[in-house]
């Protein structure tokens, strides 16, 4: 089976993801990077499905932002890897679009892929209504 490719807009999370990564100083790309780029993004639709099901975006926000300033840093990231949990979201990303019939992975995909696979963010997910 080919592999899908990403929608304009889930390249830009990914894009976004990895900037993130660099400016907080992290070798390995992580969920957490992720999350913080659909929620920091204006374009991204997941901070409107968020919200219709009452997540408190501030609260969950600084959650993430919790989470990436207690990652590991290093000076100077110039070789940033994608962390294994996160190639596990994006392999089930792309499960999802194949099971829902569509062509091109997209934020949504790549946000359910989160929550079922991202096991470094459950508790802040739970506490937030997200599961």
């Amino acid at each position: 089976m080919k592999n899908l490719e990403f929608t304009l807009n889930a390249t830009k999370r990914l894009e976004e993801a990895q900037k993130k990564t660099i400016l907080n100083n992290n070798s390995n790309l992580e969920s957490a990077h992720l999350v913080y780029s659909f929620l920091d993004s204006e374009d991204s639709l997941i901070p409107g499905v968020l919200e219709k099901i009452w997540v408190d975006l501030v609260l969950f926000k600084n959650r993430i932002q919790e989470k990436l300033d207690n990652l590991p840093k290093i000076a100077n990231p110039s070789n940033v890897q994608i962390s294994p949990e996160l190639n596990q979201v994006i392999i089930k990303a792309e499960d999802i679009a194949k099971n829902m019939g569509d062509l091109y992975i997209t934020e949504e995909h790549l946000f359910l892929a989160l929550v079922d696979r991202a096991a470094s963010l459950k508790d802040i997910f739970g506490e937030s209504g997200i599961d």
